[in-house]
């Protein structure tokens, strides 16, 4: 097997540890800003945990794709044929990798418009402006 390849697959391993960083340093912001009551602190610290499951769910399923059976991507032996016999079938982990990201991303991207209407409604009954 190529260094190439090694790098690559090293790359892809990392990716769900930098999106879930991501992820989880938007949401610990979000609870930073808008900790104004109790029920959006927990959903806050709930919605980080699901992100920190998810992260280190991912991560896990791209390092044992092919079980422990690290030989096929690592070893000189390795083929296509021993990549499809002895791995799981990566188009449907990358799908529901890539649907489980856009939904997080959909929920992380929409907190704060319910937040930052209520702080501006509540600044609006205060000074009348």
């Amino acid at each position: 097997m190529s260094t190439a390849f090694k790098i690559e697959f090293v790359v892809i391993c990392m990716i769900p540890l930098a999106l879930g960083c991501t992820k989880a340093s938007f949401l610990l912001f979000y609870k930073r800003i808008f900790s104004i009551n109790a029920k959006v602190d927990i959903f806050l610290t709930g919605f980080v945990v699901v992100v920190s499951v998810w992260t280190i769910g991912f991560f896990f399923a791209t390092i044992f794709e092919c079980g422990m059976n690290f030989w096929v991507l690592w070893g000189t032996k390795s083929s296509g044929k021993n990549i499809t016999s002895h791995c799981v079938n990566t188009q449907h982990l990358s799908l529901a990798f890539g649907i489980a990201d856009f939904i997080t991303d959909a929920i992380i991207i929409g907190i704060p418009i319910p937040l930052v209407s209520s702080t501006l409604s509540i600044y609006i009954t205060i000074y009348g402006c």
